[in-house]
């Protein structure tokens, strides 16, 4: 072989990485879709249904995604308070990498106090547990990581190119996006 059949050979493995990366990012955002709607769903369903869990085999997160909102993923999937260490179990579980962190369990109980200040999450004595707003700001999480990476918009918005997703209000109506101008 010669090196003009090696260039055509690392031409073609990037190729296909490329596509494999393309088709994971589609993948992730589907599975992001489908827990918001079986979520939805549930809630309207008898209460037996709602504590299925959802990640019987558990999806890579996206890469983009942000220790504070793992953890609220985290907590979200528990149907029981978690500790510290079940969190970081889960974190690892989840594909996060952690190996960045000397201390791994003084950055989650970090994330943890500084989330309990914000009103996110609460303290009991079995562990840590999402509050209603803590509940919230996952599902919004949810919606930052849909079409983040710039080839789709969310569903229900308009993606020309001449502005972005800036932010996502949600009172109590439906949550709405909200365009900044380029």
């Amino acid at each position: 072989m010669d090196k003009s059949d090696y260039r055509k050979a690392l031409q073609a493995a990037r190729a296909e990485f490329q596509r494999l990366i393309q088709e994971r990012v589609a993948l992730d955002q589907r599975i992001v879709r489908l827990k918001q709607t079986i979520a939805s769903l549930s809630g309207l369903c008898d209460a037996n249904h709602a504590s299925e869990p959802l990640n019987r085999v558990i999806p890579l997160p996206p890469k983009f995604m942000r220790l504070t909102s793992a953890i609220r993923q985290n907590l979200s999937d528990s149907n029981t308070p978690m500790r510290p260490p079940e969190i970081r179990r889960g974190l690892l579980d989840q594909g996060l990498n952690m190996a960045q962190y000397a201390n791994q369990l003084a950055v989650i109980h970090n994330t943890l106090a500084r989330l309990e200040k914000q009103g996110e999450v609460t303290e009991l004595a079995a562990g840590w547990m999402l509050t209603e707003k803590g509940k919230l700001a996952c599902r919004m999480d949810a919606l930052d990581f849909i079409g983040t990476n710039g080839d789709e918009a969310p569903s229900g918005t308009e993606n020309d190119g001449a502005s972005e997703i800036v932010s996502v209000s949600a009172n109590s109506k439906p949550a709405r996006a909200v365009k900044r101008q380029r």
